[in-house]
């Protein structure tokens, strides 16, 4: 038995998405209300105790504690006087841990949205202004799938996946849509609208760096990511500000043809 064992939890949940199966446990019962706000997009109670991934929360602010842990199995993640951190880094963790160790889906570190029944991609890093692309495509007309990550299936589909507390005004769409196209974008201050298609080995490649099993499960991931760039055309360039390039890249998409120069 571990010395978190034998501190005696108050209470816990266990859910599981996309097969994997993971639990949160709390020092204080109450703060089990605070959690489904935080969980996954797709959650489900599970009916077991044995999880794949278990999270430890010793609740601050009782019993002459004032800080707040959090741990993932034995290692802490955060320790700090406000409820708020805790459920943003808990939060934060237990998306990071379904998307590379999703067992139904290859998860893209990506945004995305619909364009007339088919999904655009946004994939990149965090702080590569996904979020902004997606806000001006939504604004545009295009409808929300995900700001954050795209999970997709064997099938080469993309599943809607909206991250709690992302673009809380936008209404999510609630099917998987095929791919449409696939937008590999950085940003640089004044660059206006600058995009070329890349070969459909180029485009994997490109589209490889976003995806976030690729470590650990080479195999699937490549083959999923394959099947969608092997179909869709993929962009690749510099941007200025979002809005800007947005009607470019809709009208591109919008289109047949396959230009090798958008610009």
């Amino acid at each position: 038995m571990s010395a978190f064992d034998r501190l005696g939890w108050a209470g816990g949940v266990a859910f599981r998405v996309c097969g994997l199966r993971i639990g949160v446990r709390v020092s204080e019962r109450s703060a089990l209300a605070k959690l489904p706000g935080i969980l996954p997009p797709g959650w489900k109670p599970a009916a077991s105790p044995i999880v794949d991934h278990l999270y430890s929360w010793i609740v601050g602010g009782a019993g002459g504690r004032t800080m707040h842990l959090l741990y993932s199995g034995a290692t802490r993640l955060t320790r700090t006087r406000f409820q708020e951190d805790v459920l943003g880094v808990l939060r934060n963790d237990v998306g990071y841990q379904v998307a590379s160790g999703a067992r139904s889906r290859v998860f893209l570190h990506a945004g995305a949205v619909a364009i007339e029944g088919r999904a655009l991609l946004l994939p990149g890093p965090s702080g590569a202004g996904k979020s902004h692309l997606v806000e001006a495509l939504v604004e545009a007309g295009a409808s929300y799938l995900s700001d954050e990550y795209a999970p997709l299936d064997a099938r080469g589909r993309v599943h809607p996946y909206p991250v709690p507390g992302a673009l809380p005004a936008v209404a999510a769409l609630r099917r998987p849509l095929p791919v449409a196209g696939v937008l590999v974008v950085r940003y640089r201050e004044g660059a206006g609208c600058r995009l070329h298609l890349l070969s459909p080995g180029q485009g994997l490649l490109r589209v490889l760096q976003s995806a976030v099993p690729v470590r650990h499960d080479p195999e699937r991931t490549v083959a999923a990511l394959a099947r969608i760039t092997a179909a869709a055309p993929v962009l690749a360039g510099v941007r200025g500000e979002a809005r800007g390039c947005i009607p470019r890249v809709l009208a591109w998409f919008a289109s047949d043809r396959r230009r090798s120069e958008v610009a």
